[in-house]
């Protein structure tokens, strides 16, 4: 929760900024009659970004970057300042003591196995969703249909409903268990995307973008938390490998997102996160259940042994 909060605060950050004074850049330059034909899912930011997106005003780009600076620089400052030594919390407990290379070595192992094969395509897919809401949506229907000033506010909804769903989230999982919540944000989320092909903005329907953007919020909770807990119940002992890989293909699944964006209209894009999402969860559906049949059988395995012991000591 804590850290997707530096959405909330960054977005408000460059909000605030990009609107203030006489901005003309904040609101769109695309005429209102024609912003259902450009923006939203026919928007190809190669062809369409330069006439829809205007550049922001240096000295607006200026301030931010000083703003961000002394924000890093303040971090920097207080972890180095008011964070205890990790070394303080190894004393009288196992640790795994594995340096980066160890690391590395026990991240690729663990690519081999099945599981984790199939657990691939909804890493990657954590990481296409997040991106092409923070650089697709954003450009093809908040900055064209409305303006890069709302971009940020926008983005700030996005972060305050994924930082309560983290919270919210977790205490339901308790409750109902991962897969309803799984099954959930998969419909949510499917919704949503249907929603991007099918509607064609309009610069007074601002309000539409908020509601998706609380909406995808709450997916995305969903996906990280539960996603990062079954992790670490699927490969208990190794779960710092574990989560290095879902680090890493969720990466991957960044950097796919940025590689295609200039190239796609948003609407391919839609339907290629479409596909990753349906192949992806279907996966983790098999991982499930070969998971449960695995515990079932443990579980057999061990009532079988205590009923022999039992039979043993029968005197």
């Amino acid at each position: 929760m804590i850290f997707q909060l530096n959405q909330v605060w960054g977005n408000l950050i460059s909000s605030l900024v990009l609107t203030s004074g006489d901005n003309h850049a904040a609101v769109t330059a695309v005429n209102a009659s024609m912003i259902p034909e450009i923006c939203g899912a026919n928007f190809l930011p190669s062809a369409d970004a330069a006439e829809a997106l205007q550049r922001q005003p240096y000295e607006k780009i200026q301030m931010l970057v000083g703003i961000y600076l002394a924000c890093m620089a303040a971090a920097a400052l207080i972890v180095a300042i008011g964070v205890d030594s990790m070394k303080r919390y190894d004393t009288g407990r196992a640790v795994s003591g594995m340096g980066g290379i160890e690391m590395l070595m026990a991240t690729l192992k663990l690519l081999v196995e099945p599981n984790q094969l199939m657990m691939i395509t909804i890493m990657v897919f954590t990481g296409l969703q997040q991106a092409f809401f923070g650089a697709d949506f954003t450009a093809s229907f908040v900055s064209c249909a409305i303006g890069t000033g709302t971009v940020g506010y926008v983005m700030l909804t996005f972060g305050i409903a994924d930082a309560l769903g983290c919270v919210v989230t977790g205490y339901i999982a308790k409750v109902t268990g991962r897969i309803p919540l799984i099954c959930g944000a998969t419909v949510i989320h499917l919704c949503l995307l249907a929603t991007l092909l099918l509607w064609r903005p309009q610069a007074h329907q601002a309000y539409v973008m908020f509601i998706i953007a609380i909406l995808w919020g709450l997916c995305d909770s969903v996906w990280l938390v539960q996603i990062n807990a079954f992790f670490g119940i699927l490969f208990p002992g190794r779960e710092e490998a574990a989560f290095s890989n879902f680090r890493l293909w969720e990466s991957v699944g960044y950097i796919i997102a940025y590689i295609i964006s200039p190239h796609l209209r948003t609407s391919s894009k839609t339907y290629v996160l479409a596909a990753t999402m349906i192949v992806g969860v279907l996966f983790y559906f098999i991982v499930e259940f070969r998971d449960k049949k695995v515990k079932l059988s443990d579980n057999a395995k061990a009532s079988s042994k205590g009923v022999d012991n039992k039979a043993f000591n029968v005197e």
